[in-house]
C-alpha cells in the first residue's frame, strides 16, 4: 500500500478581492476510503483493513490589505473523516504593520489546532517580531514559541514542534554599483532555541553570510555558522531524554557564472567539524544549466555529503530504559537530471530524474545516559547499518487554460530499495534499485479561478 495513492474525488478552488482590498479563498477536496491487505508471513493467511476512510479536506483563508504595505490575514484548515470521530482543525493568523515611512514593521503569526479521536490535543503556535527593514542598514528582533501539541501535519507540513527560538538579525546591503561590484549584501544573526517541554536550552547558534554579485553578473556567497553546547531532545526518541554534542562550526562557499548566459554553473563545497572531538563533515556541489534556444533548457547537478565519526540513534530497549547510539561514517550522493520544453506562453512539459544513496556504516555502540554524554557498549551486537536508494521520475504537463487556472497531468515513476548491507560501488546500488519493486501513478489536477469582482458584476447586470 502506498499512502500517497488516494483517489481524488473532488477538488474546487475559490478565491477573489473585493474593491476594498478584502481577500477570499475557499479549497475543498475529497478522498475515496484507502484500503490495504496485510500478509502473515508465517502462516501466509490475509486479511483486508481499511488505512483511510472517505476524507474531506476545507481550507479558508480571509485576508485584508492595509494602508502602507500592512495587511492582516486569516486561515483555517480542517481534515474530516466519515464514520470516524477523528477531527484536526487549525485556525491561524497572520499580519504585518508598517509605519507610514515604511522604514519599520511590526509582524506577527497565531495559531491553534486541534487534533483526535476522542481525546483532542490542543497545541498553539505564536511569532512576533519588530524589524527595521528599509536602507542599507537594517535588523530586527523576533521570537516565536511551538508548544510541544501543536501539529499542522494532517493538511500540511512542519518539521517539528516542541521549540522556542529568540533571534536578533542585522544586514548591510549595497545595491548601487561601485568599483568592480554590482550589488554586495551582508547578514548576520544569532539564534537562542530552547525547548518548549521541558523549558531547558537546546543550542545557541550564530552565523554570519555575504553575497557578492560584480559586475559581470559572475558572484560568490560565503557564510560560517557557530553552534554552541547542544542538547538535543529529539534525536534519543524518547520523552525528557536529550543528547549532548560540543560545540562546532561549519564554513561554505558558493559561487557561480552569470545566469544570462545559455550555459551558467554553481559550484557549492562547505565543511563541519567538532574541535573537541573527531567529528567532521565535508560535502560538495555542482549544479550546470544549459539553455537551448527560447524553449528548451536542461540541466544536472551532483552533490556528495560525507560524514566522518558520527553520531546518531539505532535502538532502544521495550521499556525506554536503554538507548542505544552508533558512531558511523555516513556517505550520500545524489544525482539528478532534469529538462523542460516550453510549448507556448501556457504550456509547458518538464521531466526529472533523481536518484539518491546513502550508506551508513556504524562503527560502534554506545548507551546513552541521563547526562546526555554516550558510554561504548562492546556486548550490543545487533547489525544497524543501512543502505537506501531512491530512484524518481517525474513527467509534468502544465497548461494554463485562464488567468488562475491551470490543469497539470503528472506521470511519477518511484522505486525505494533498503537494507543492512552498506554497498559503495555506484553502479551496484543503481543495479540493485533497478531491480526493485516500482510504484507508477498518474495523477490529474484541475484549479479554476472564480473571481468575485466578476460574479458580482454578473449579479448585478440580471437586475
Amino acid at each position: 500500500y502506498n499512502p500517497t495513492e488516494t483517489q481524488l474525488l473532488n477538488a474546487t478552488k475559490i478565491s477573489g478581492r473585493t474593491p476594498a482590498g478584502l481577500g477570499l479563498g475557499f479549497l475543498n477536496a475529497m478522498t475515496l476510503p484507502s484500503n490495504a491487505t496485510l500478509k502473515d508471513t508465517l502462516t501466509g493467511e490475509t486479511r483486508d483493513i481499511q488505512v483511510q476512510p472517505f476524507t474531506n479536506y476545507n481550507v479558508t483563508v480571509v485576508d485584508k490589505s492595509l494602508p502602507n504595505n500592512s495587511y492582516v490575514g486569516i486561515v483555517n484548515s480542517s481534515v474530516l473523516m466519515a464514520n470516524n470521530p477523528f477531527i484536526a482543525n487549525v485556525s491561524g493568523t497572520d499580519f504585518q504593520i508598517r509605519n507610514k515611512a515604511k522604514t519599520y514593521a511590526v509582524s506577527g503569526k497565531a495559531g491553534i489546532s486541534i487534533r483526535g479521536e476522542q481525546e483532542k490535543e490542543t497545541g498553539y503556535y505564536v511569532e512576533l517580531g519588530v524589524r527595521k527593514n528599509s536602507g542599507k542598514l537594517q535588523y530586527g528582533i523576533s521570537q516565536s514559541i511551538n508548544s510541544d501539541k501543536f501539529n499542522i501535519n494532517d493538511l500540511g507540513y512542519m518539521r517539528r514542534n516542541n521549540e522556542m527560538i529568540t533571534g536578533v538579525n542585522m544586514s548591510y546591503r549595497i545595491h548601487e554599483p561601485f568599483s568592480i561590484f554590482r550589488e554586495i549584501q551582508m547578514y548576520s544573526w544569532f539564534d537562542h532555541t530552547r525547548i518548549y517541554n521541558p523549558n531547558h536550552l537546546f543550542m545557541n547558534q550564530a552565523g554570519f553570510d555575504v553575497y557578492t554579485l560584480f559586475k559581470n553578473n559572475y558572484g560568490f556567497a560565503f557564510n560560517i555558522n557557530l553552534t554552541g553546547e547542544k542538547y538535543d531532545y529529539y534525536e534519543p526518541r524518547v520523552k525528557n531524554r536529550f543528547y549532548y554534542e560540543p560545540p562546532g562550526h561549519n564554513l561554505n562557499l558558493y559561487v557561480f557564472s552569470d545566469s544570462r548566459k545559455p550555459v551558467r554553473i554553481g559550484l557549492w563545497t562547505g565543511i563541519y567539524k567538532q574541535p573537541k572531538t573527531s567529528q567532521n563533515s565535508y560535502w560538495g556541489e555542482s549544479e550546470l544549466n544549459v539553455r537551448i534556444g527560447r524553449r528548451y533548457q536542461m540541466g544536472y547537478g551532483i552533490e556528495l555529503n560525507n560524514q566522518y565519526n558520527d553520531y546518531g540513534y539505532v535502538d532502544k530497549t521495550g521499556s525506554n530504559d536503554t538507548i542505544y547510539f552508533a558512531r558511523r561514517n555516513v556517505k550520500t550522493l545524489e544525482n539528478t537530471l532534469g529538462a523542460s520544453f516550453v510549448l507556448s506562453n501556457k504550456a509547458g512539459l518538464n521531466l526529472r530524474f533523481r536518484h539518491y544513496w546513502s550508506g551508513a556504516a556504524n562503527k560502534d555502540y554506545h548507551q546513552l545516559q541521563q547526562n546526555g554524554t554516550l558510554i561504548l557498549d562492546p556486548d550490543y551486537d545487533k547489525n544497524k547499518d543501512a543502505n537506501y536508494n531512491a530512484f524518481n521520475v517525474d513527467f509534468v504537463f502544465r497548461w494554463i487554460f485562464a488567468p488562475g487556472s491551470e490543469l497539470s497531468v503528472a506521470w511519477k515513476n518511484s522505486i525505494l530499495e533498503s537494507g543492512n548491507k552498506v554497498v559503495f560501488r555506484y553502479l551496484e546500488n543503481l543495479e540493485n534499485t533497478w531491480k526493485a519493486d516500482q510504484t507508477n501513478s498518474i495523477s490529474v489536477k484541475i484549479l479554476y479561478y472564480i473571481d468575485y469582482n466578476n460574479l458580482r458584476r454578473k449579479n448585478r447586470s440580471m437586475y
